[in-house]
């Protein structure tokens, strides 16, 4: 008897050990999607600045950054934001050397974890909508 009261309990908490470690999975992947969607809008506010800054300067083809780079140049169009704060996942956006292309449109930045997965997903973040630019 006391044997099969040991093994009862042994099986529940080896039970409920394997739960706990799948609530925190899905836990943990709820906050990476929660990062994700904040750096797509981090990323369309540095856009959106980007083309107010572009504007403003009557930025051309291929304008390049101006001294002080980047974050310098967008830190008067962004409210709240520090242009030079990076994704809220870690790390930090990259900047095109250029302000707009050949034909003069604006060159968005891009996110370190854009092709990352999260968890056993095979779909990367990008293709998720997260940390890129909504469309």
């Amino acid at each position: 008897m006391r044997i099969l009261l040991v093994a009862l309990l042994l099986t529940a908490a080896a039970g409920a050990g394997l739960y706990g470690y799948s609530h925190y999975q899905g836990l943990e992947r709820t906050r990476q999607e929660a990062l994700g969607r904040q750096c797509s809008e981090r990323l369309a506010a540095l856009r959106e600045a980007a083309e107010r800054y572009a504007l403003a300067s009557q930025a051309g083809a291929e304008a390049a950054w101006p001294q002080g780079g980047p974050a310098a140049a967008l830190a008067p169009y962004l409210v709240g934001l520090d242009p030079a704060a990076g994704c809220p996942a870690g790390g930090d956006y990259r900047f095109p050397p250029t302000v707009t292309d050949k034909d003069g449109r604006i060159l968005p930045p891009a996110c370190p974890h854009e092709s990352e997965t999260i968890g056993k997903s095979e779909l990367p973040n990008g293709r998720r909508g997260l940390h890129v630019l909504p469309p």
